[in-house]
């Protein structure tokens, strides 16, 4: 199926003056968006920075899980920041990054109501919607954040890879009539708009804003698996830590504080 180009132009006419989105860079088919604004980094690309992809051939998640999504459906985009917090922290970014596009999703089609699967997938009921992935470390002399965000806007589940046809969903997928209402520039504009808000915010303290994320977290409540490795954790979502760790709440009266692990269900 084929689907127009992303717009760059209006893009970049919406998002005029704000920080993130300062420079768009717009690709047809790409390896990663990941990488391309690490080598824009190495170049001197500033905060803000965002590339976006129609196709990328070697997309990737979190533990390097390969993500898969047709020509023109998504919107697959990577964005260069500099936040000024302690490194410890960073971690808090891929749940800040989650309400951001989670607001951005209610806002632009106000009938879905996603949840944050802890800690960086977006579900619409049972099904994923997007991924998010992001890698920190120094490059020339500075401490960088390269942010990616997939978002599954358009594909039909006759579109999707065999591998995640019964797993993930797209916007269109889960809208009425299996029509996305909006377009994938108000989308992508309303994610940097919300991200650039929250990353004001959370730069203050986190508090106020895990409050508002605990209340999108799925599973919030429930009893979850946590497997990292050869490592299994059981227990109730109670919430999040100072730095986005997961709470868990133990069969044995403990309150787990669990930094990173794949979440299964236990009903």
């Amino acid at each position: 199926m084929i689907r127009p180009a992303l717009d760059a132009d209006a893009l970049r006419s919406f998002l005029a003056g704000s920080a993130l989105g300062s420079k768009i860079l717009v690709h047809e088919s790409i390896d990663s968006t990941n990488d391309a604004i690490r080598t824009l980094a190495g170049s001197g690309a500033s905060h803000g920075t965002v590339v976006y992809a129609e196709e990328q051939s070697s997309g990737r998640g979190r533990r390097s899980a390969r993500w898969h999504a047709p020509p023109g459906s998504a919107l697959l985009h990577s964005i260069l920041l500099e936040p000024c917090w302690p490194v410890q922290q960073l971690g808090r970014i891929p749940l800040v990054a989650g309400l951001a596009v989670t607001r951005a999703v209610e806002q632009v089609a106000p009938d879905l109501a996603p949840s944050i699967k802890w800690p960086n997938d977006l579900w619409l009921g049972s099904r994923k919607f997007c991924g998010i992935l992001a890698e920190s470390e120094e490059i020339t002399g500075r401490t960088i954040v390269i942010l990616g965000i997939g978002v599954n806007v358009l594909a039909t589940e006759e579109e999707l890879h065999p591998e995640i046809r019964t797993t993930a969903t797209s916007l269109a997928m889960e809208s009425e009539g299996g029509q996305f209402a909006s377009s994938r520039e108000a989308l992508a504009v309303a994610i940097l708009q919300h991200l650039e808000v929250l990353l004001e915010e959370v730069a203050r303290g986190f508090h106020a804003l895990s409050e508002k994320i605990e209340r999108r977290l799925l599973w919030h409540g429930e009893s979850v698996t946590c497997l990292e490795g050869t490592e299994t954790t059981t227990g109730r979502i109670a919430g999040l830590g100072p730095s986005g760790e997961l709470l868990l709440d133990t069969p044995d009266g403990r309150r787990a504080l669990v930094h990173a692990a794949e979440l299964r269900p236990l009903s």
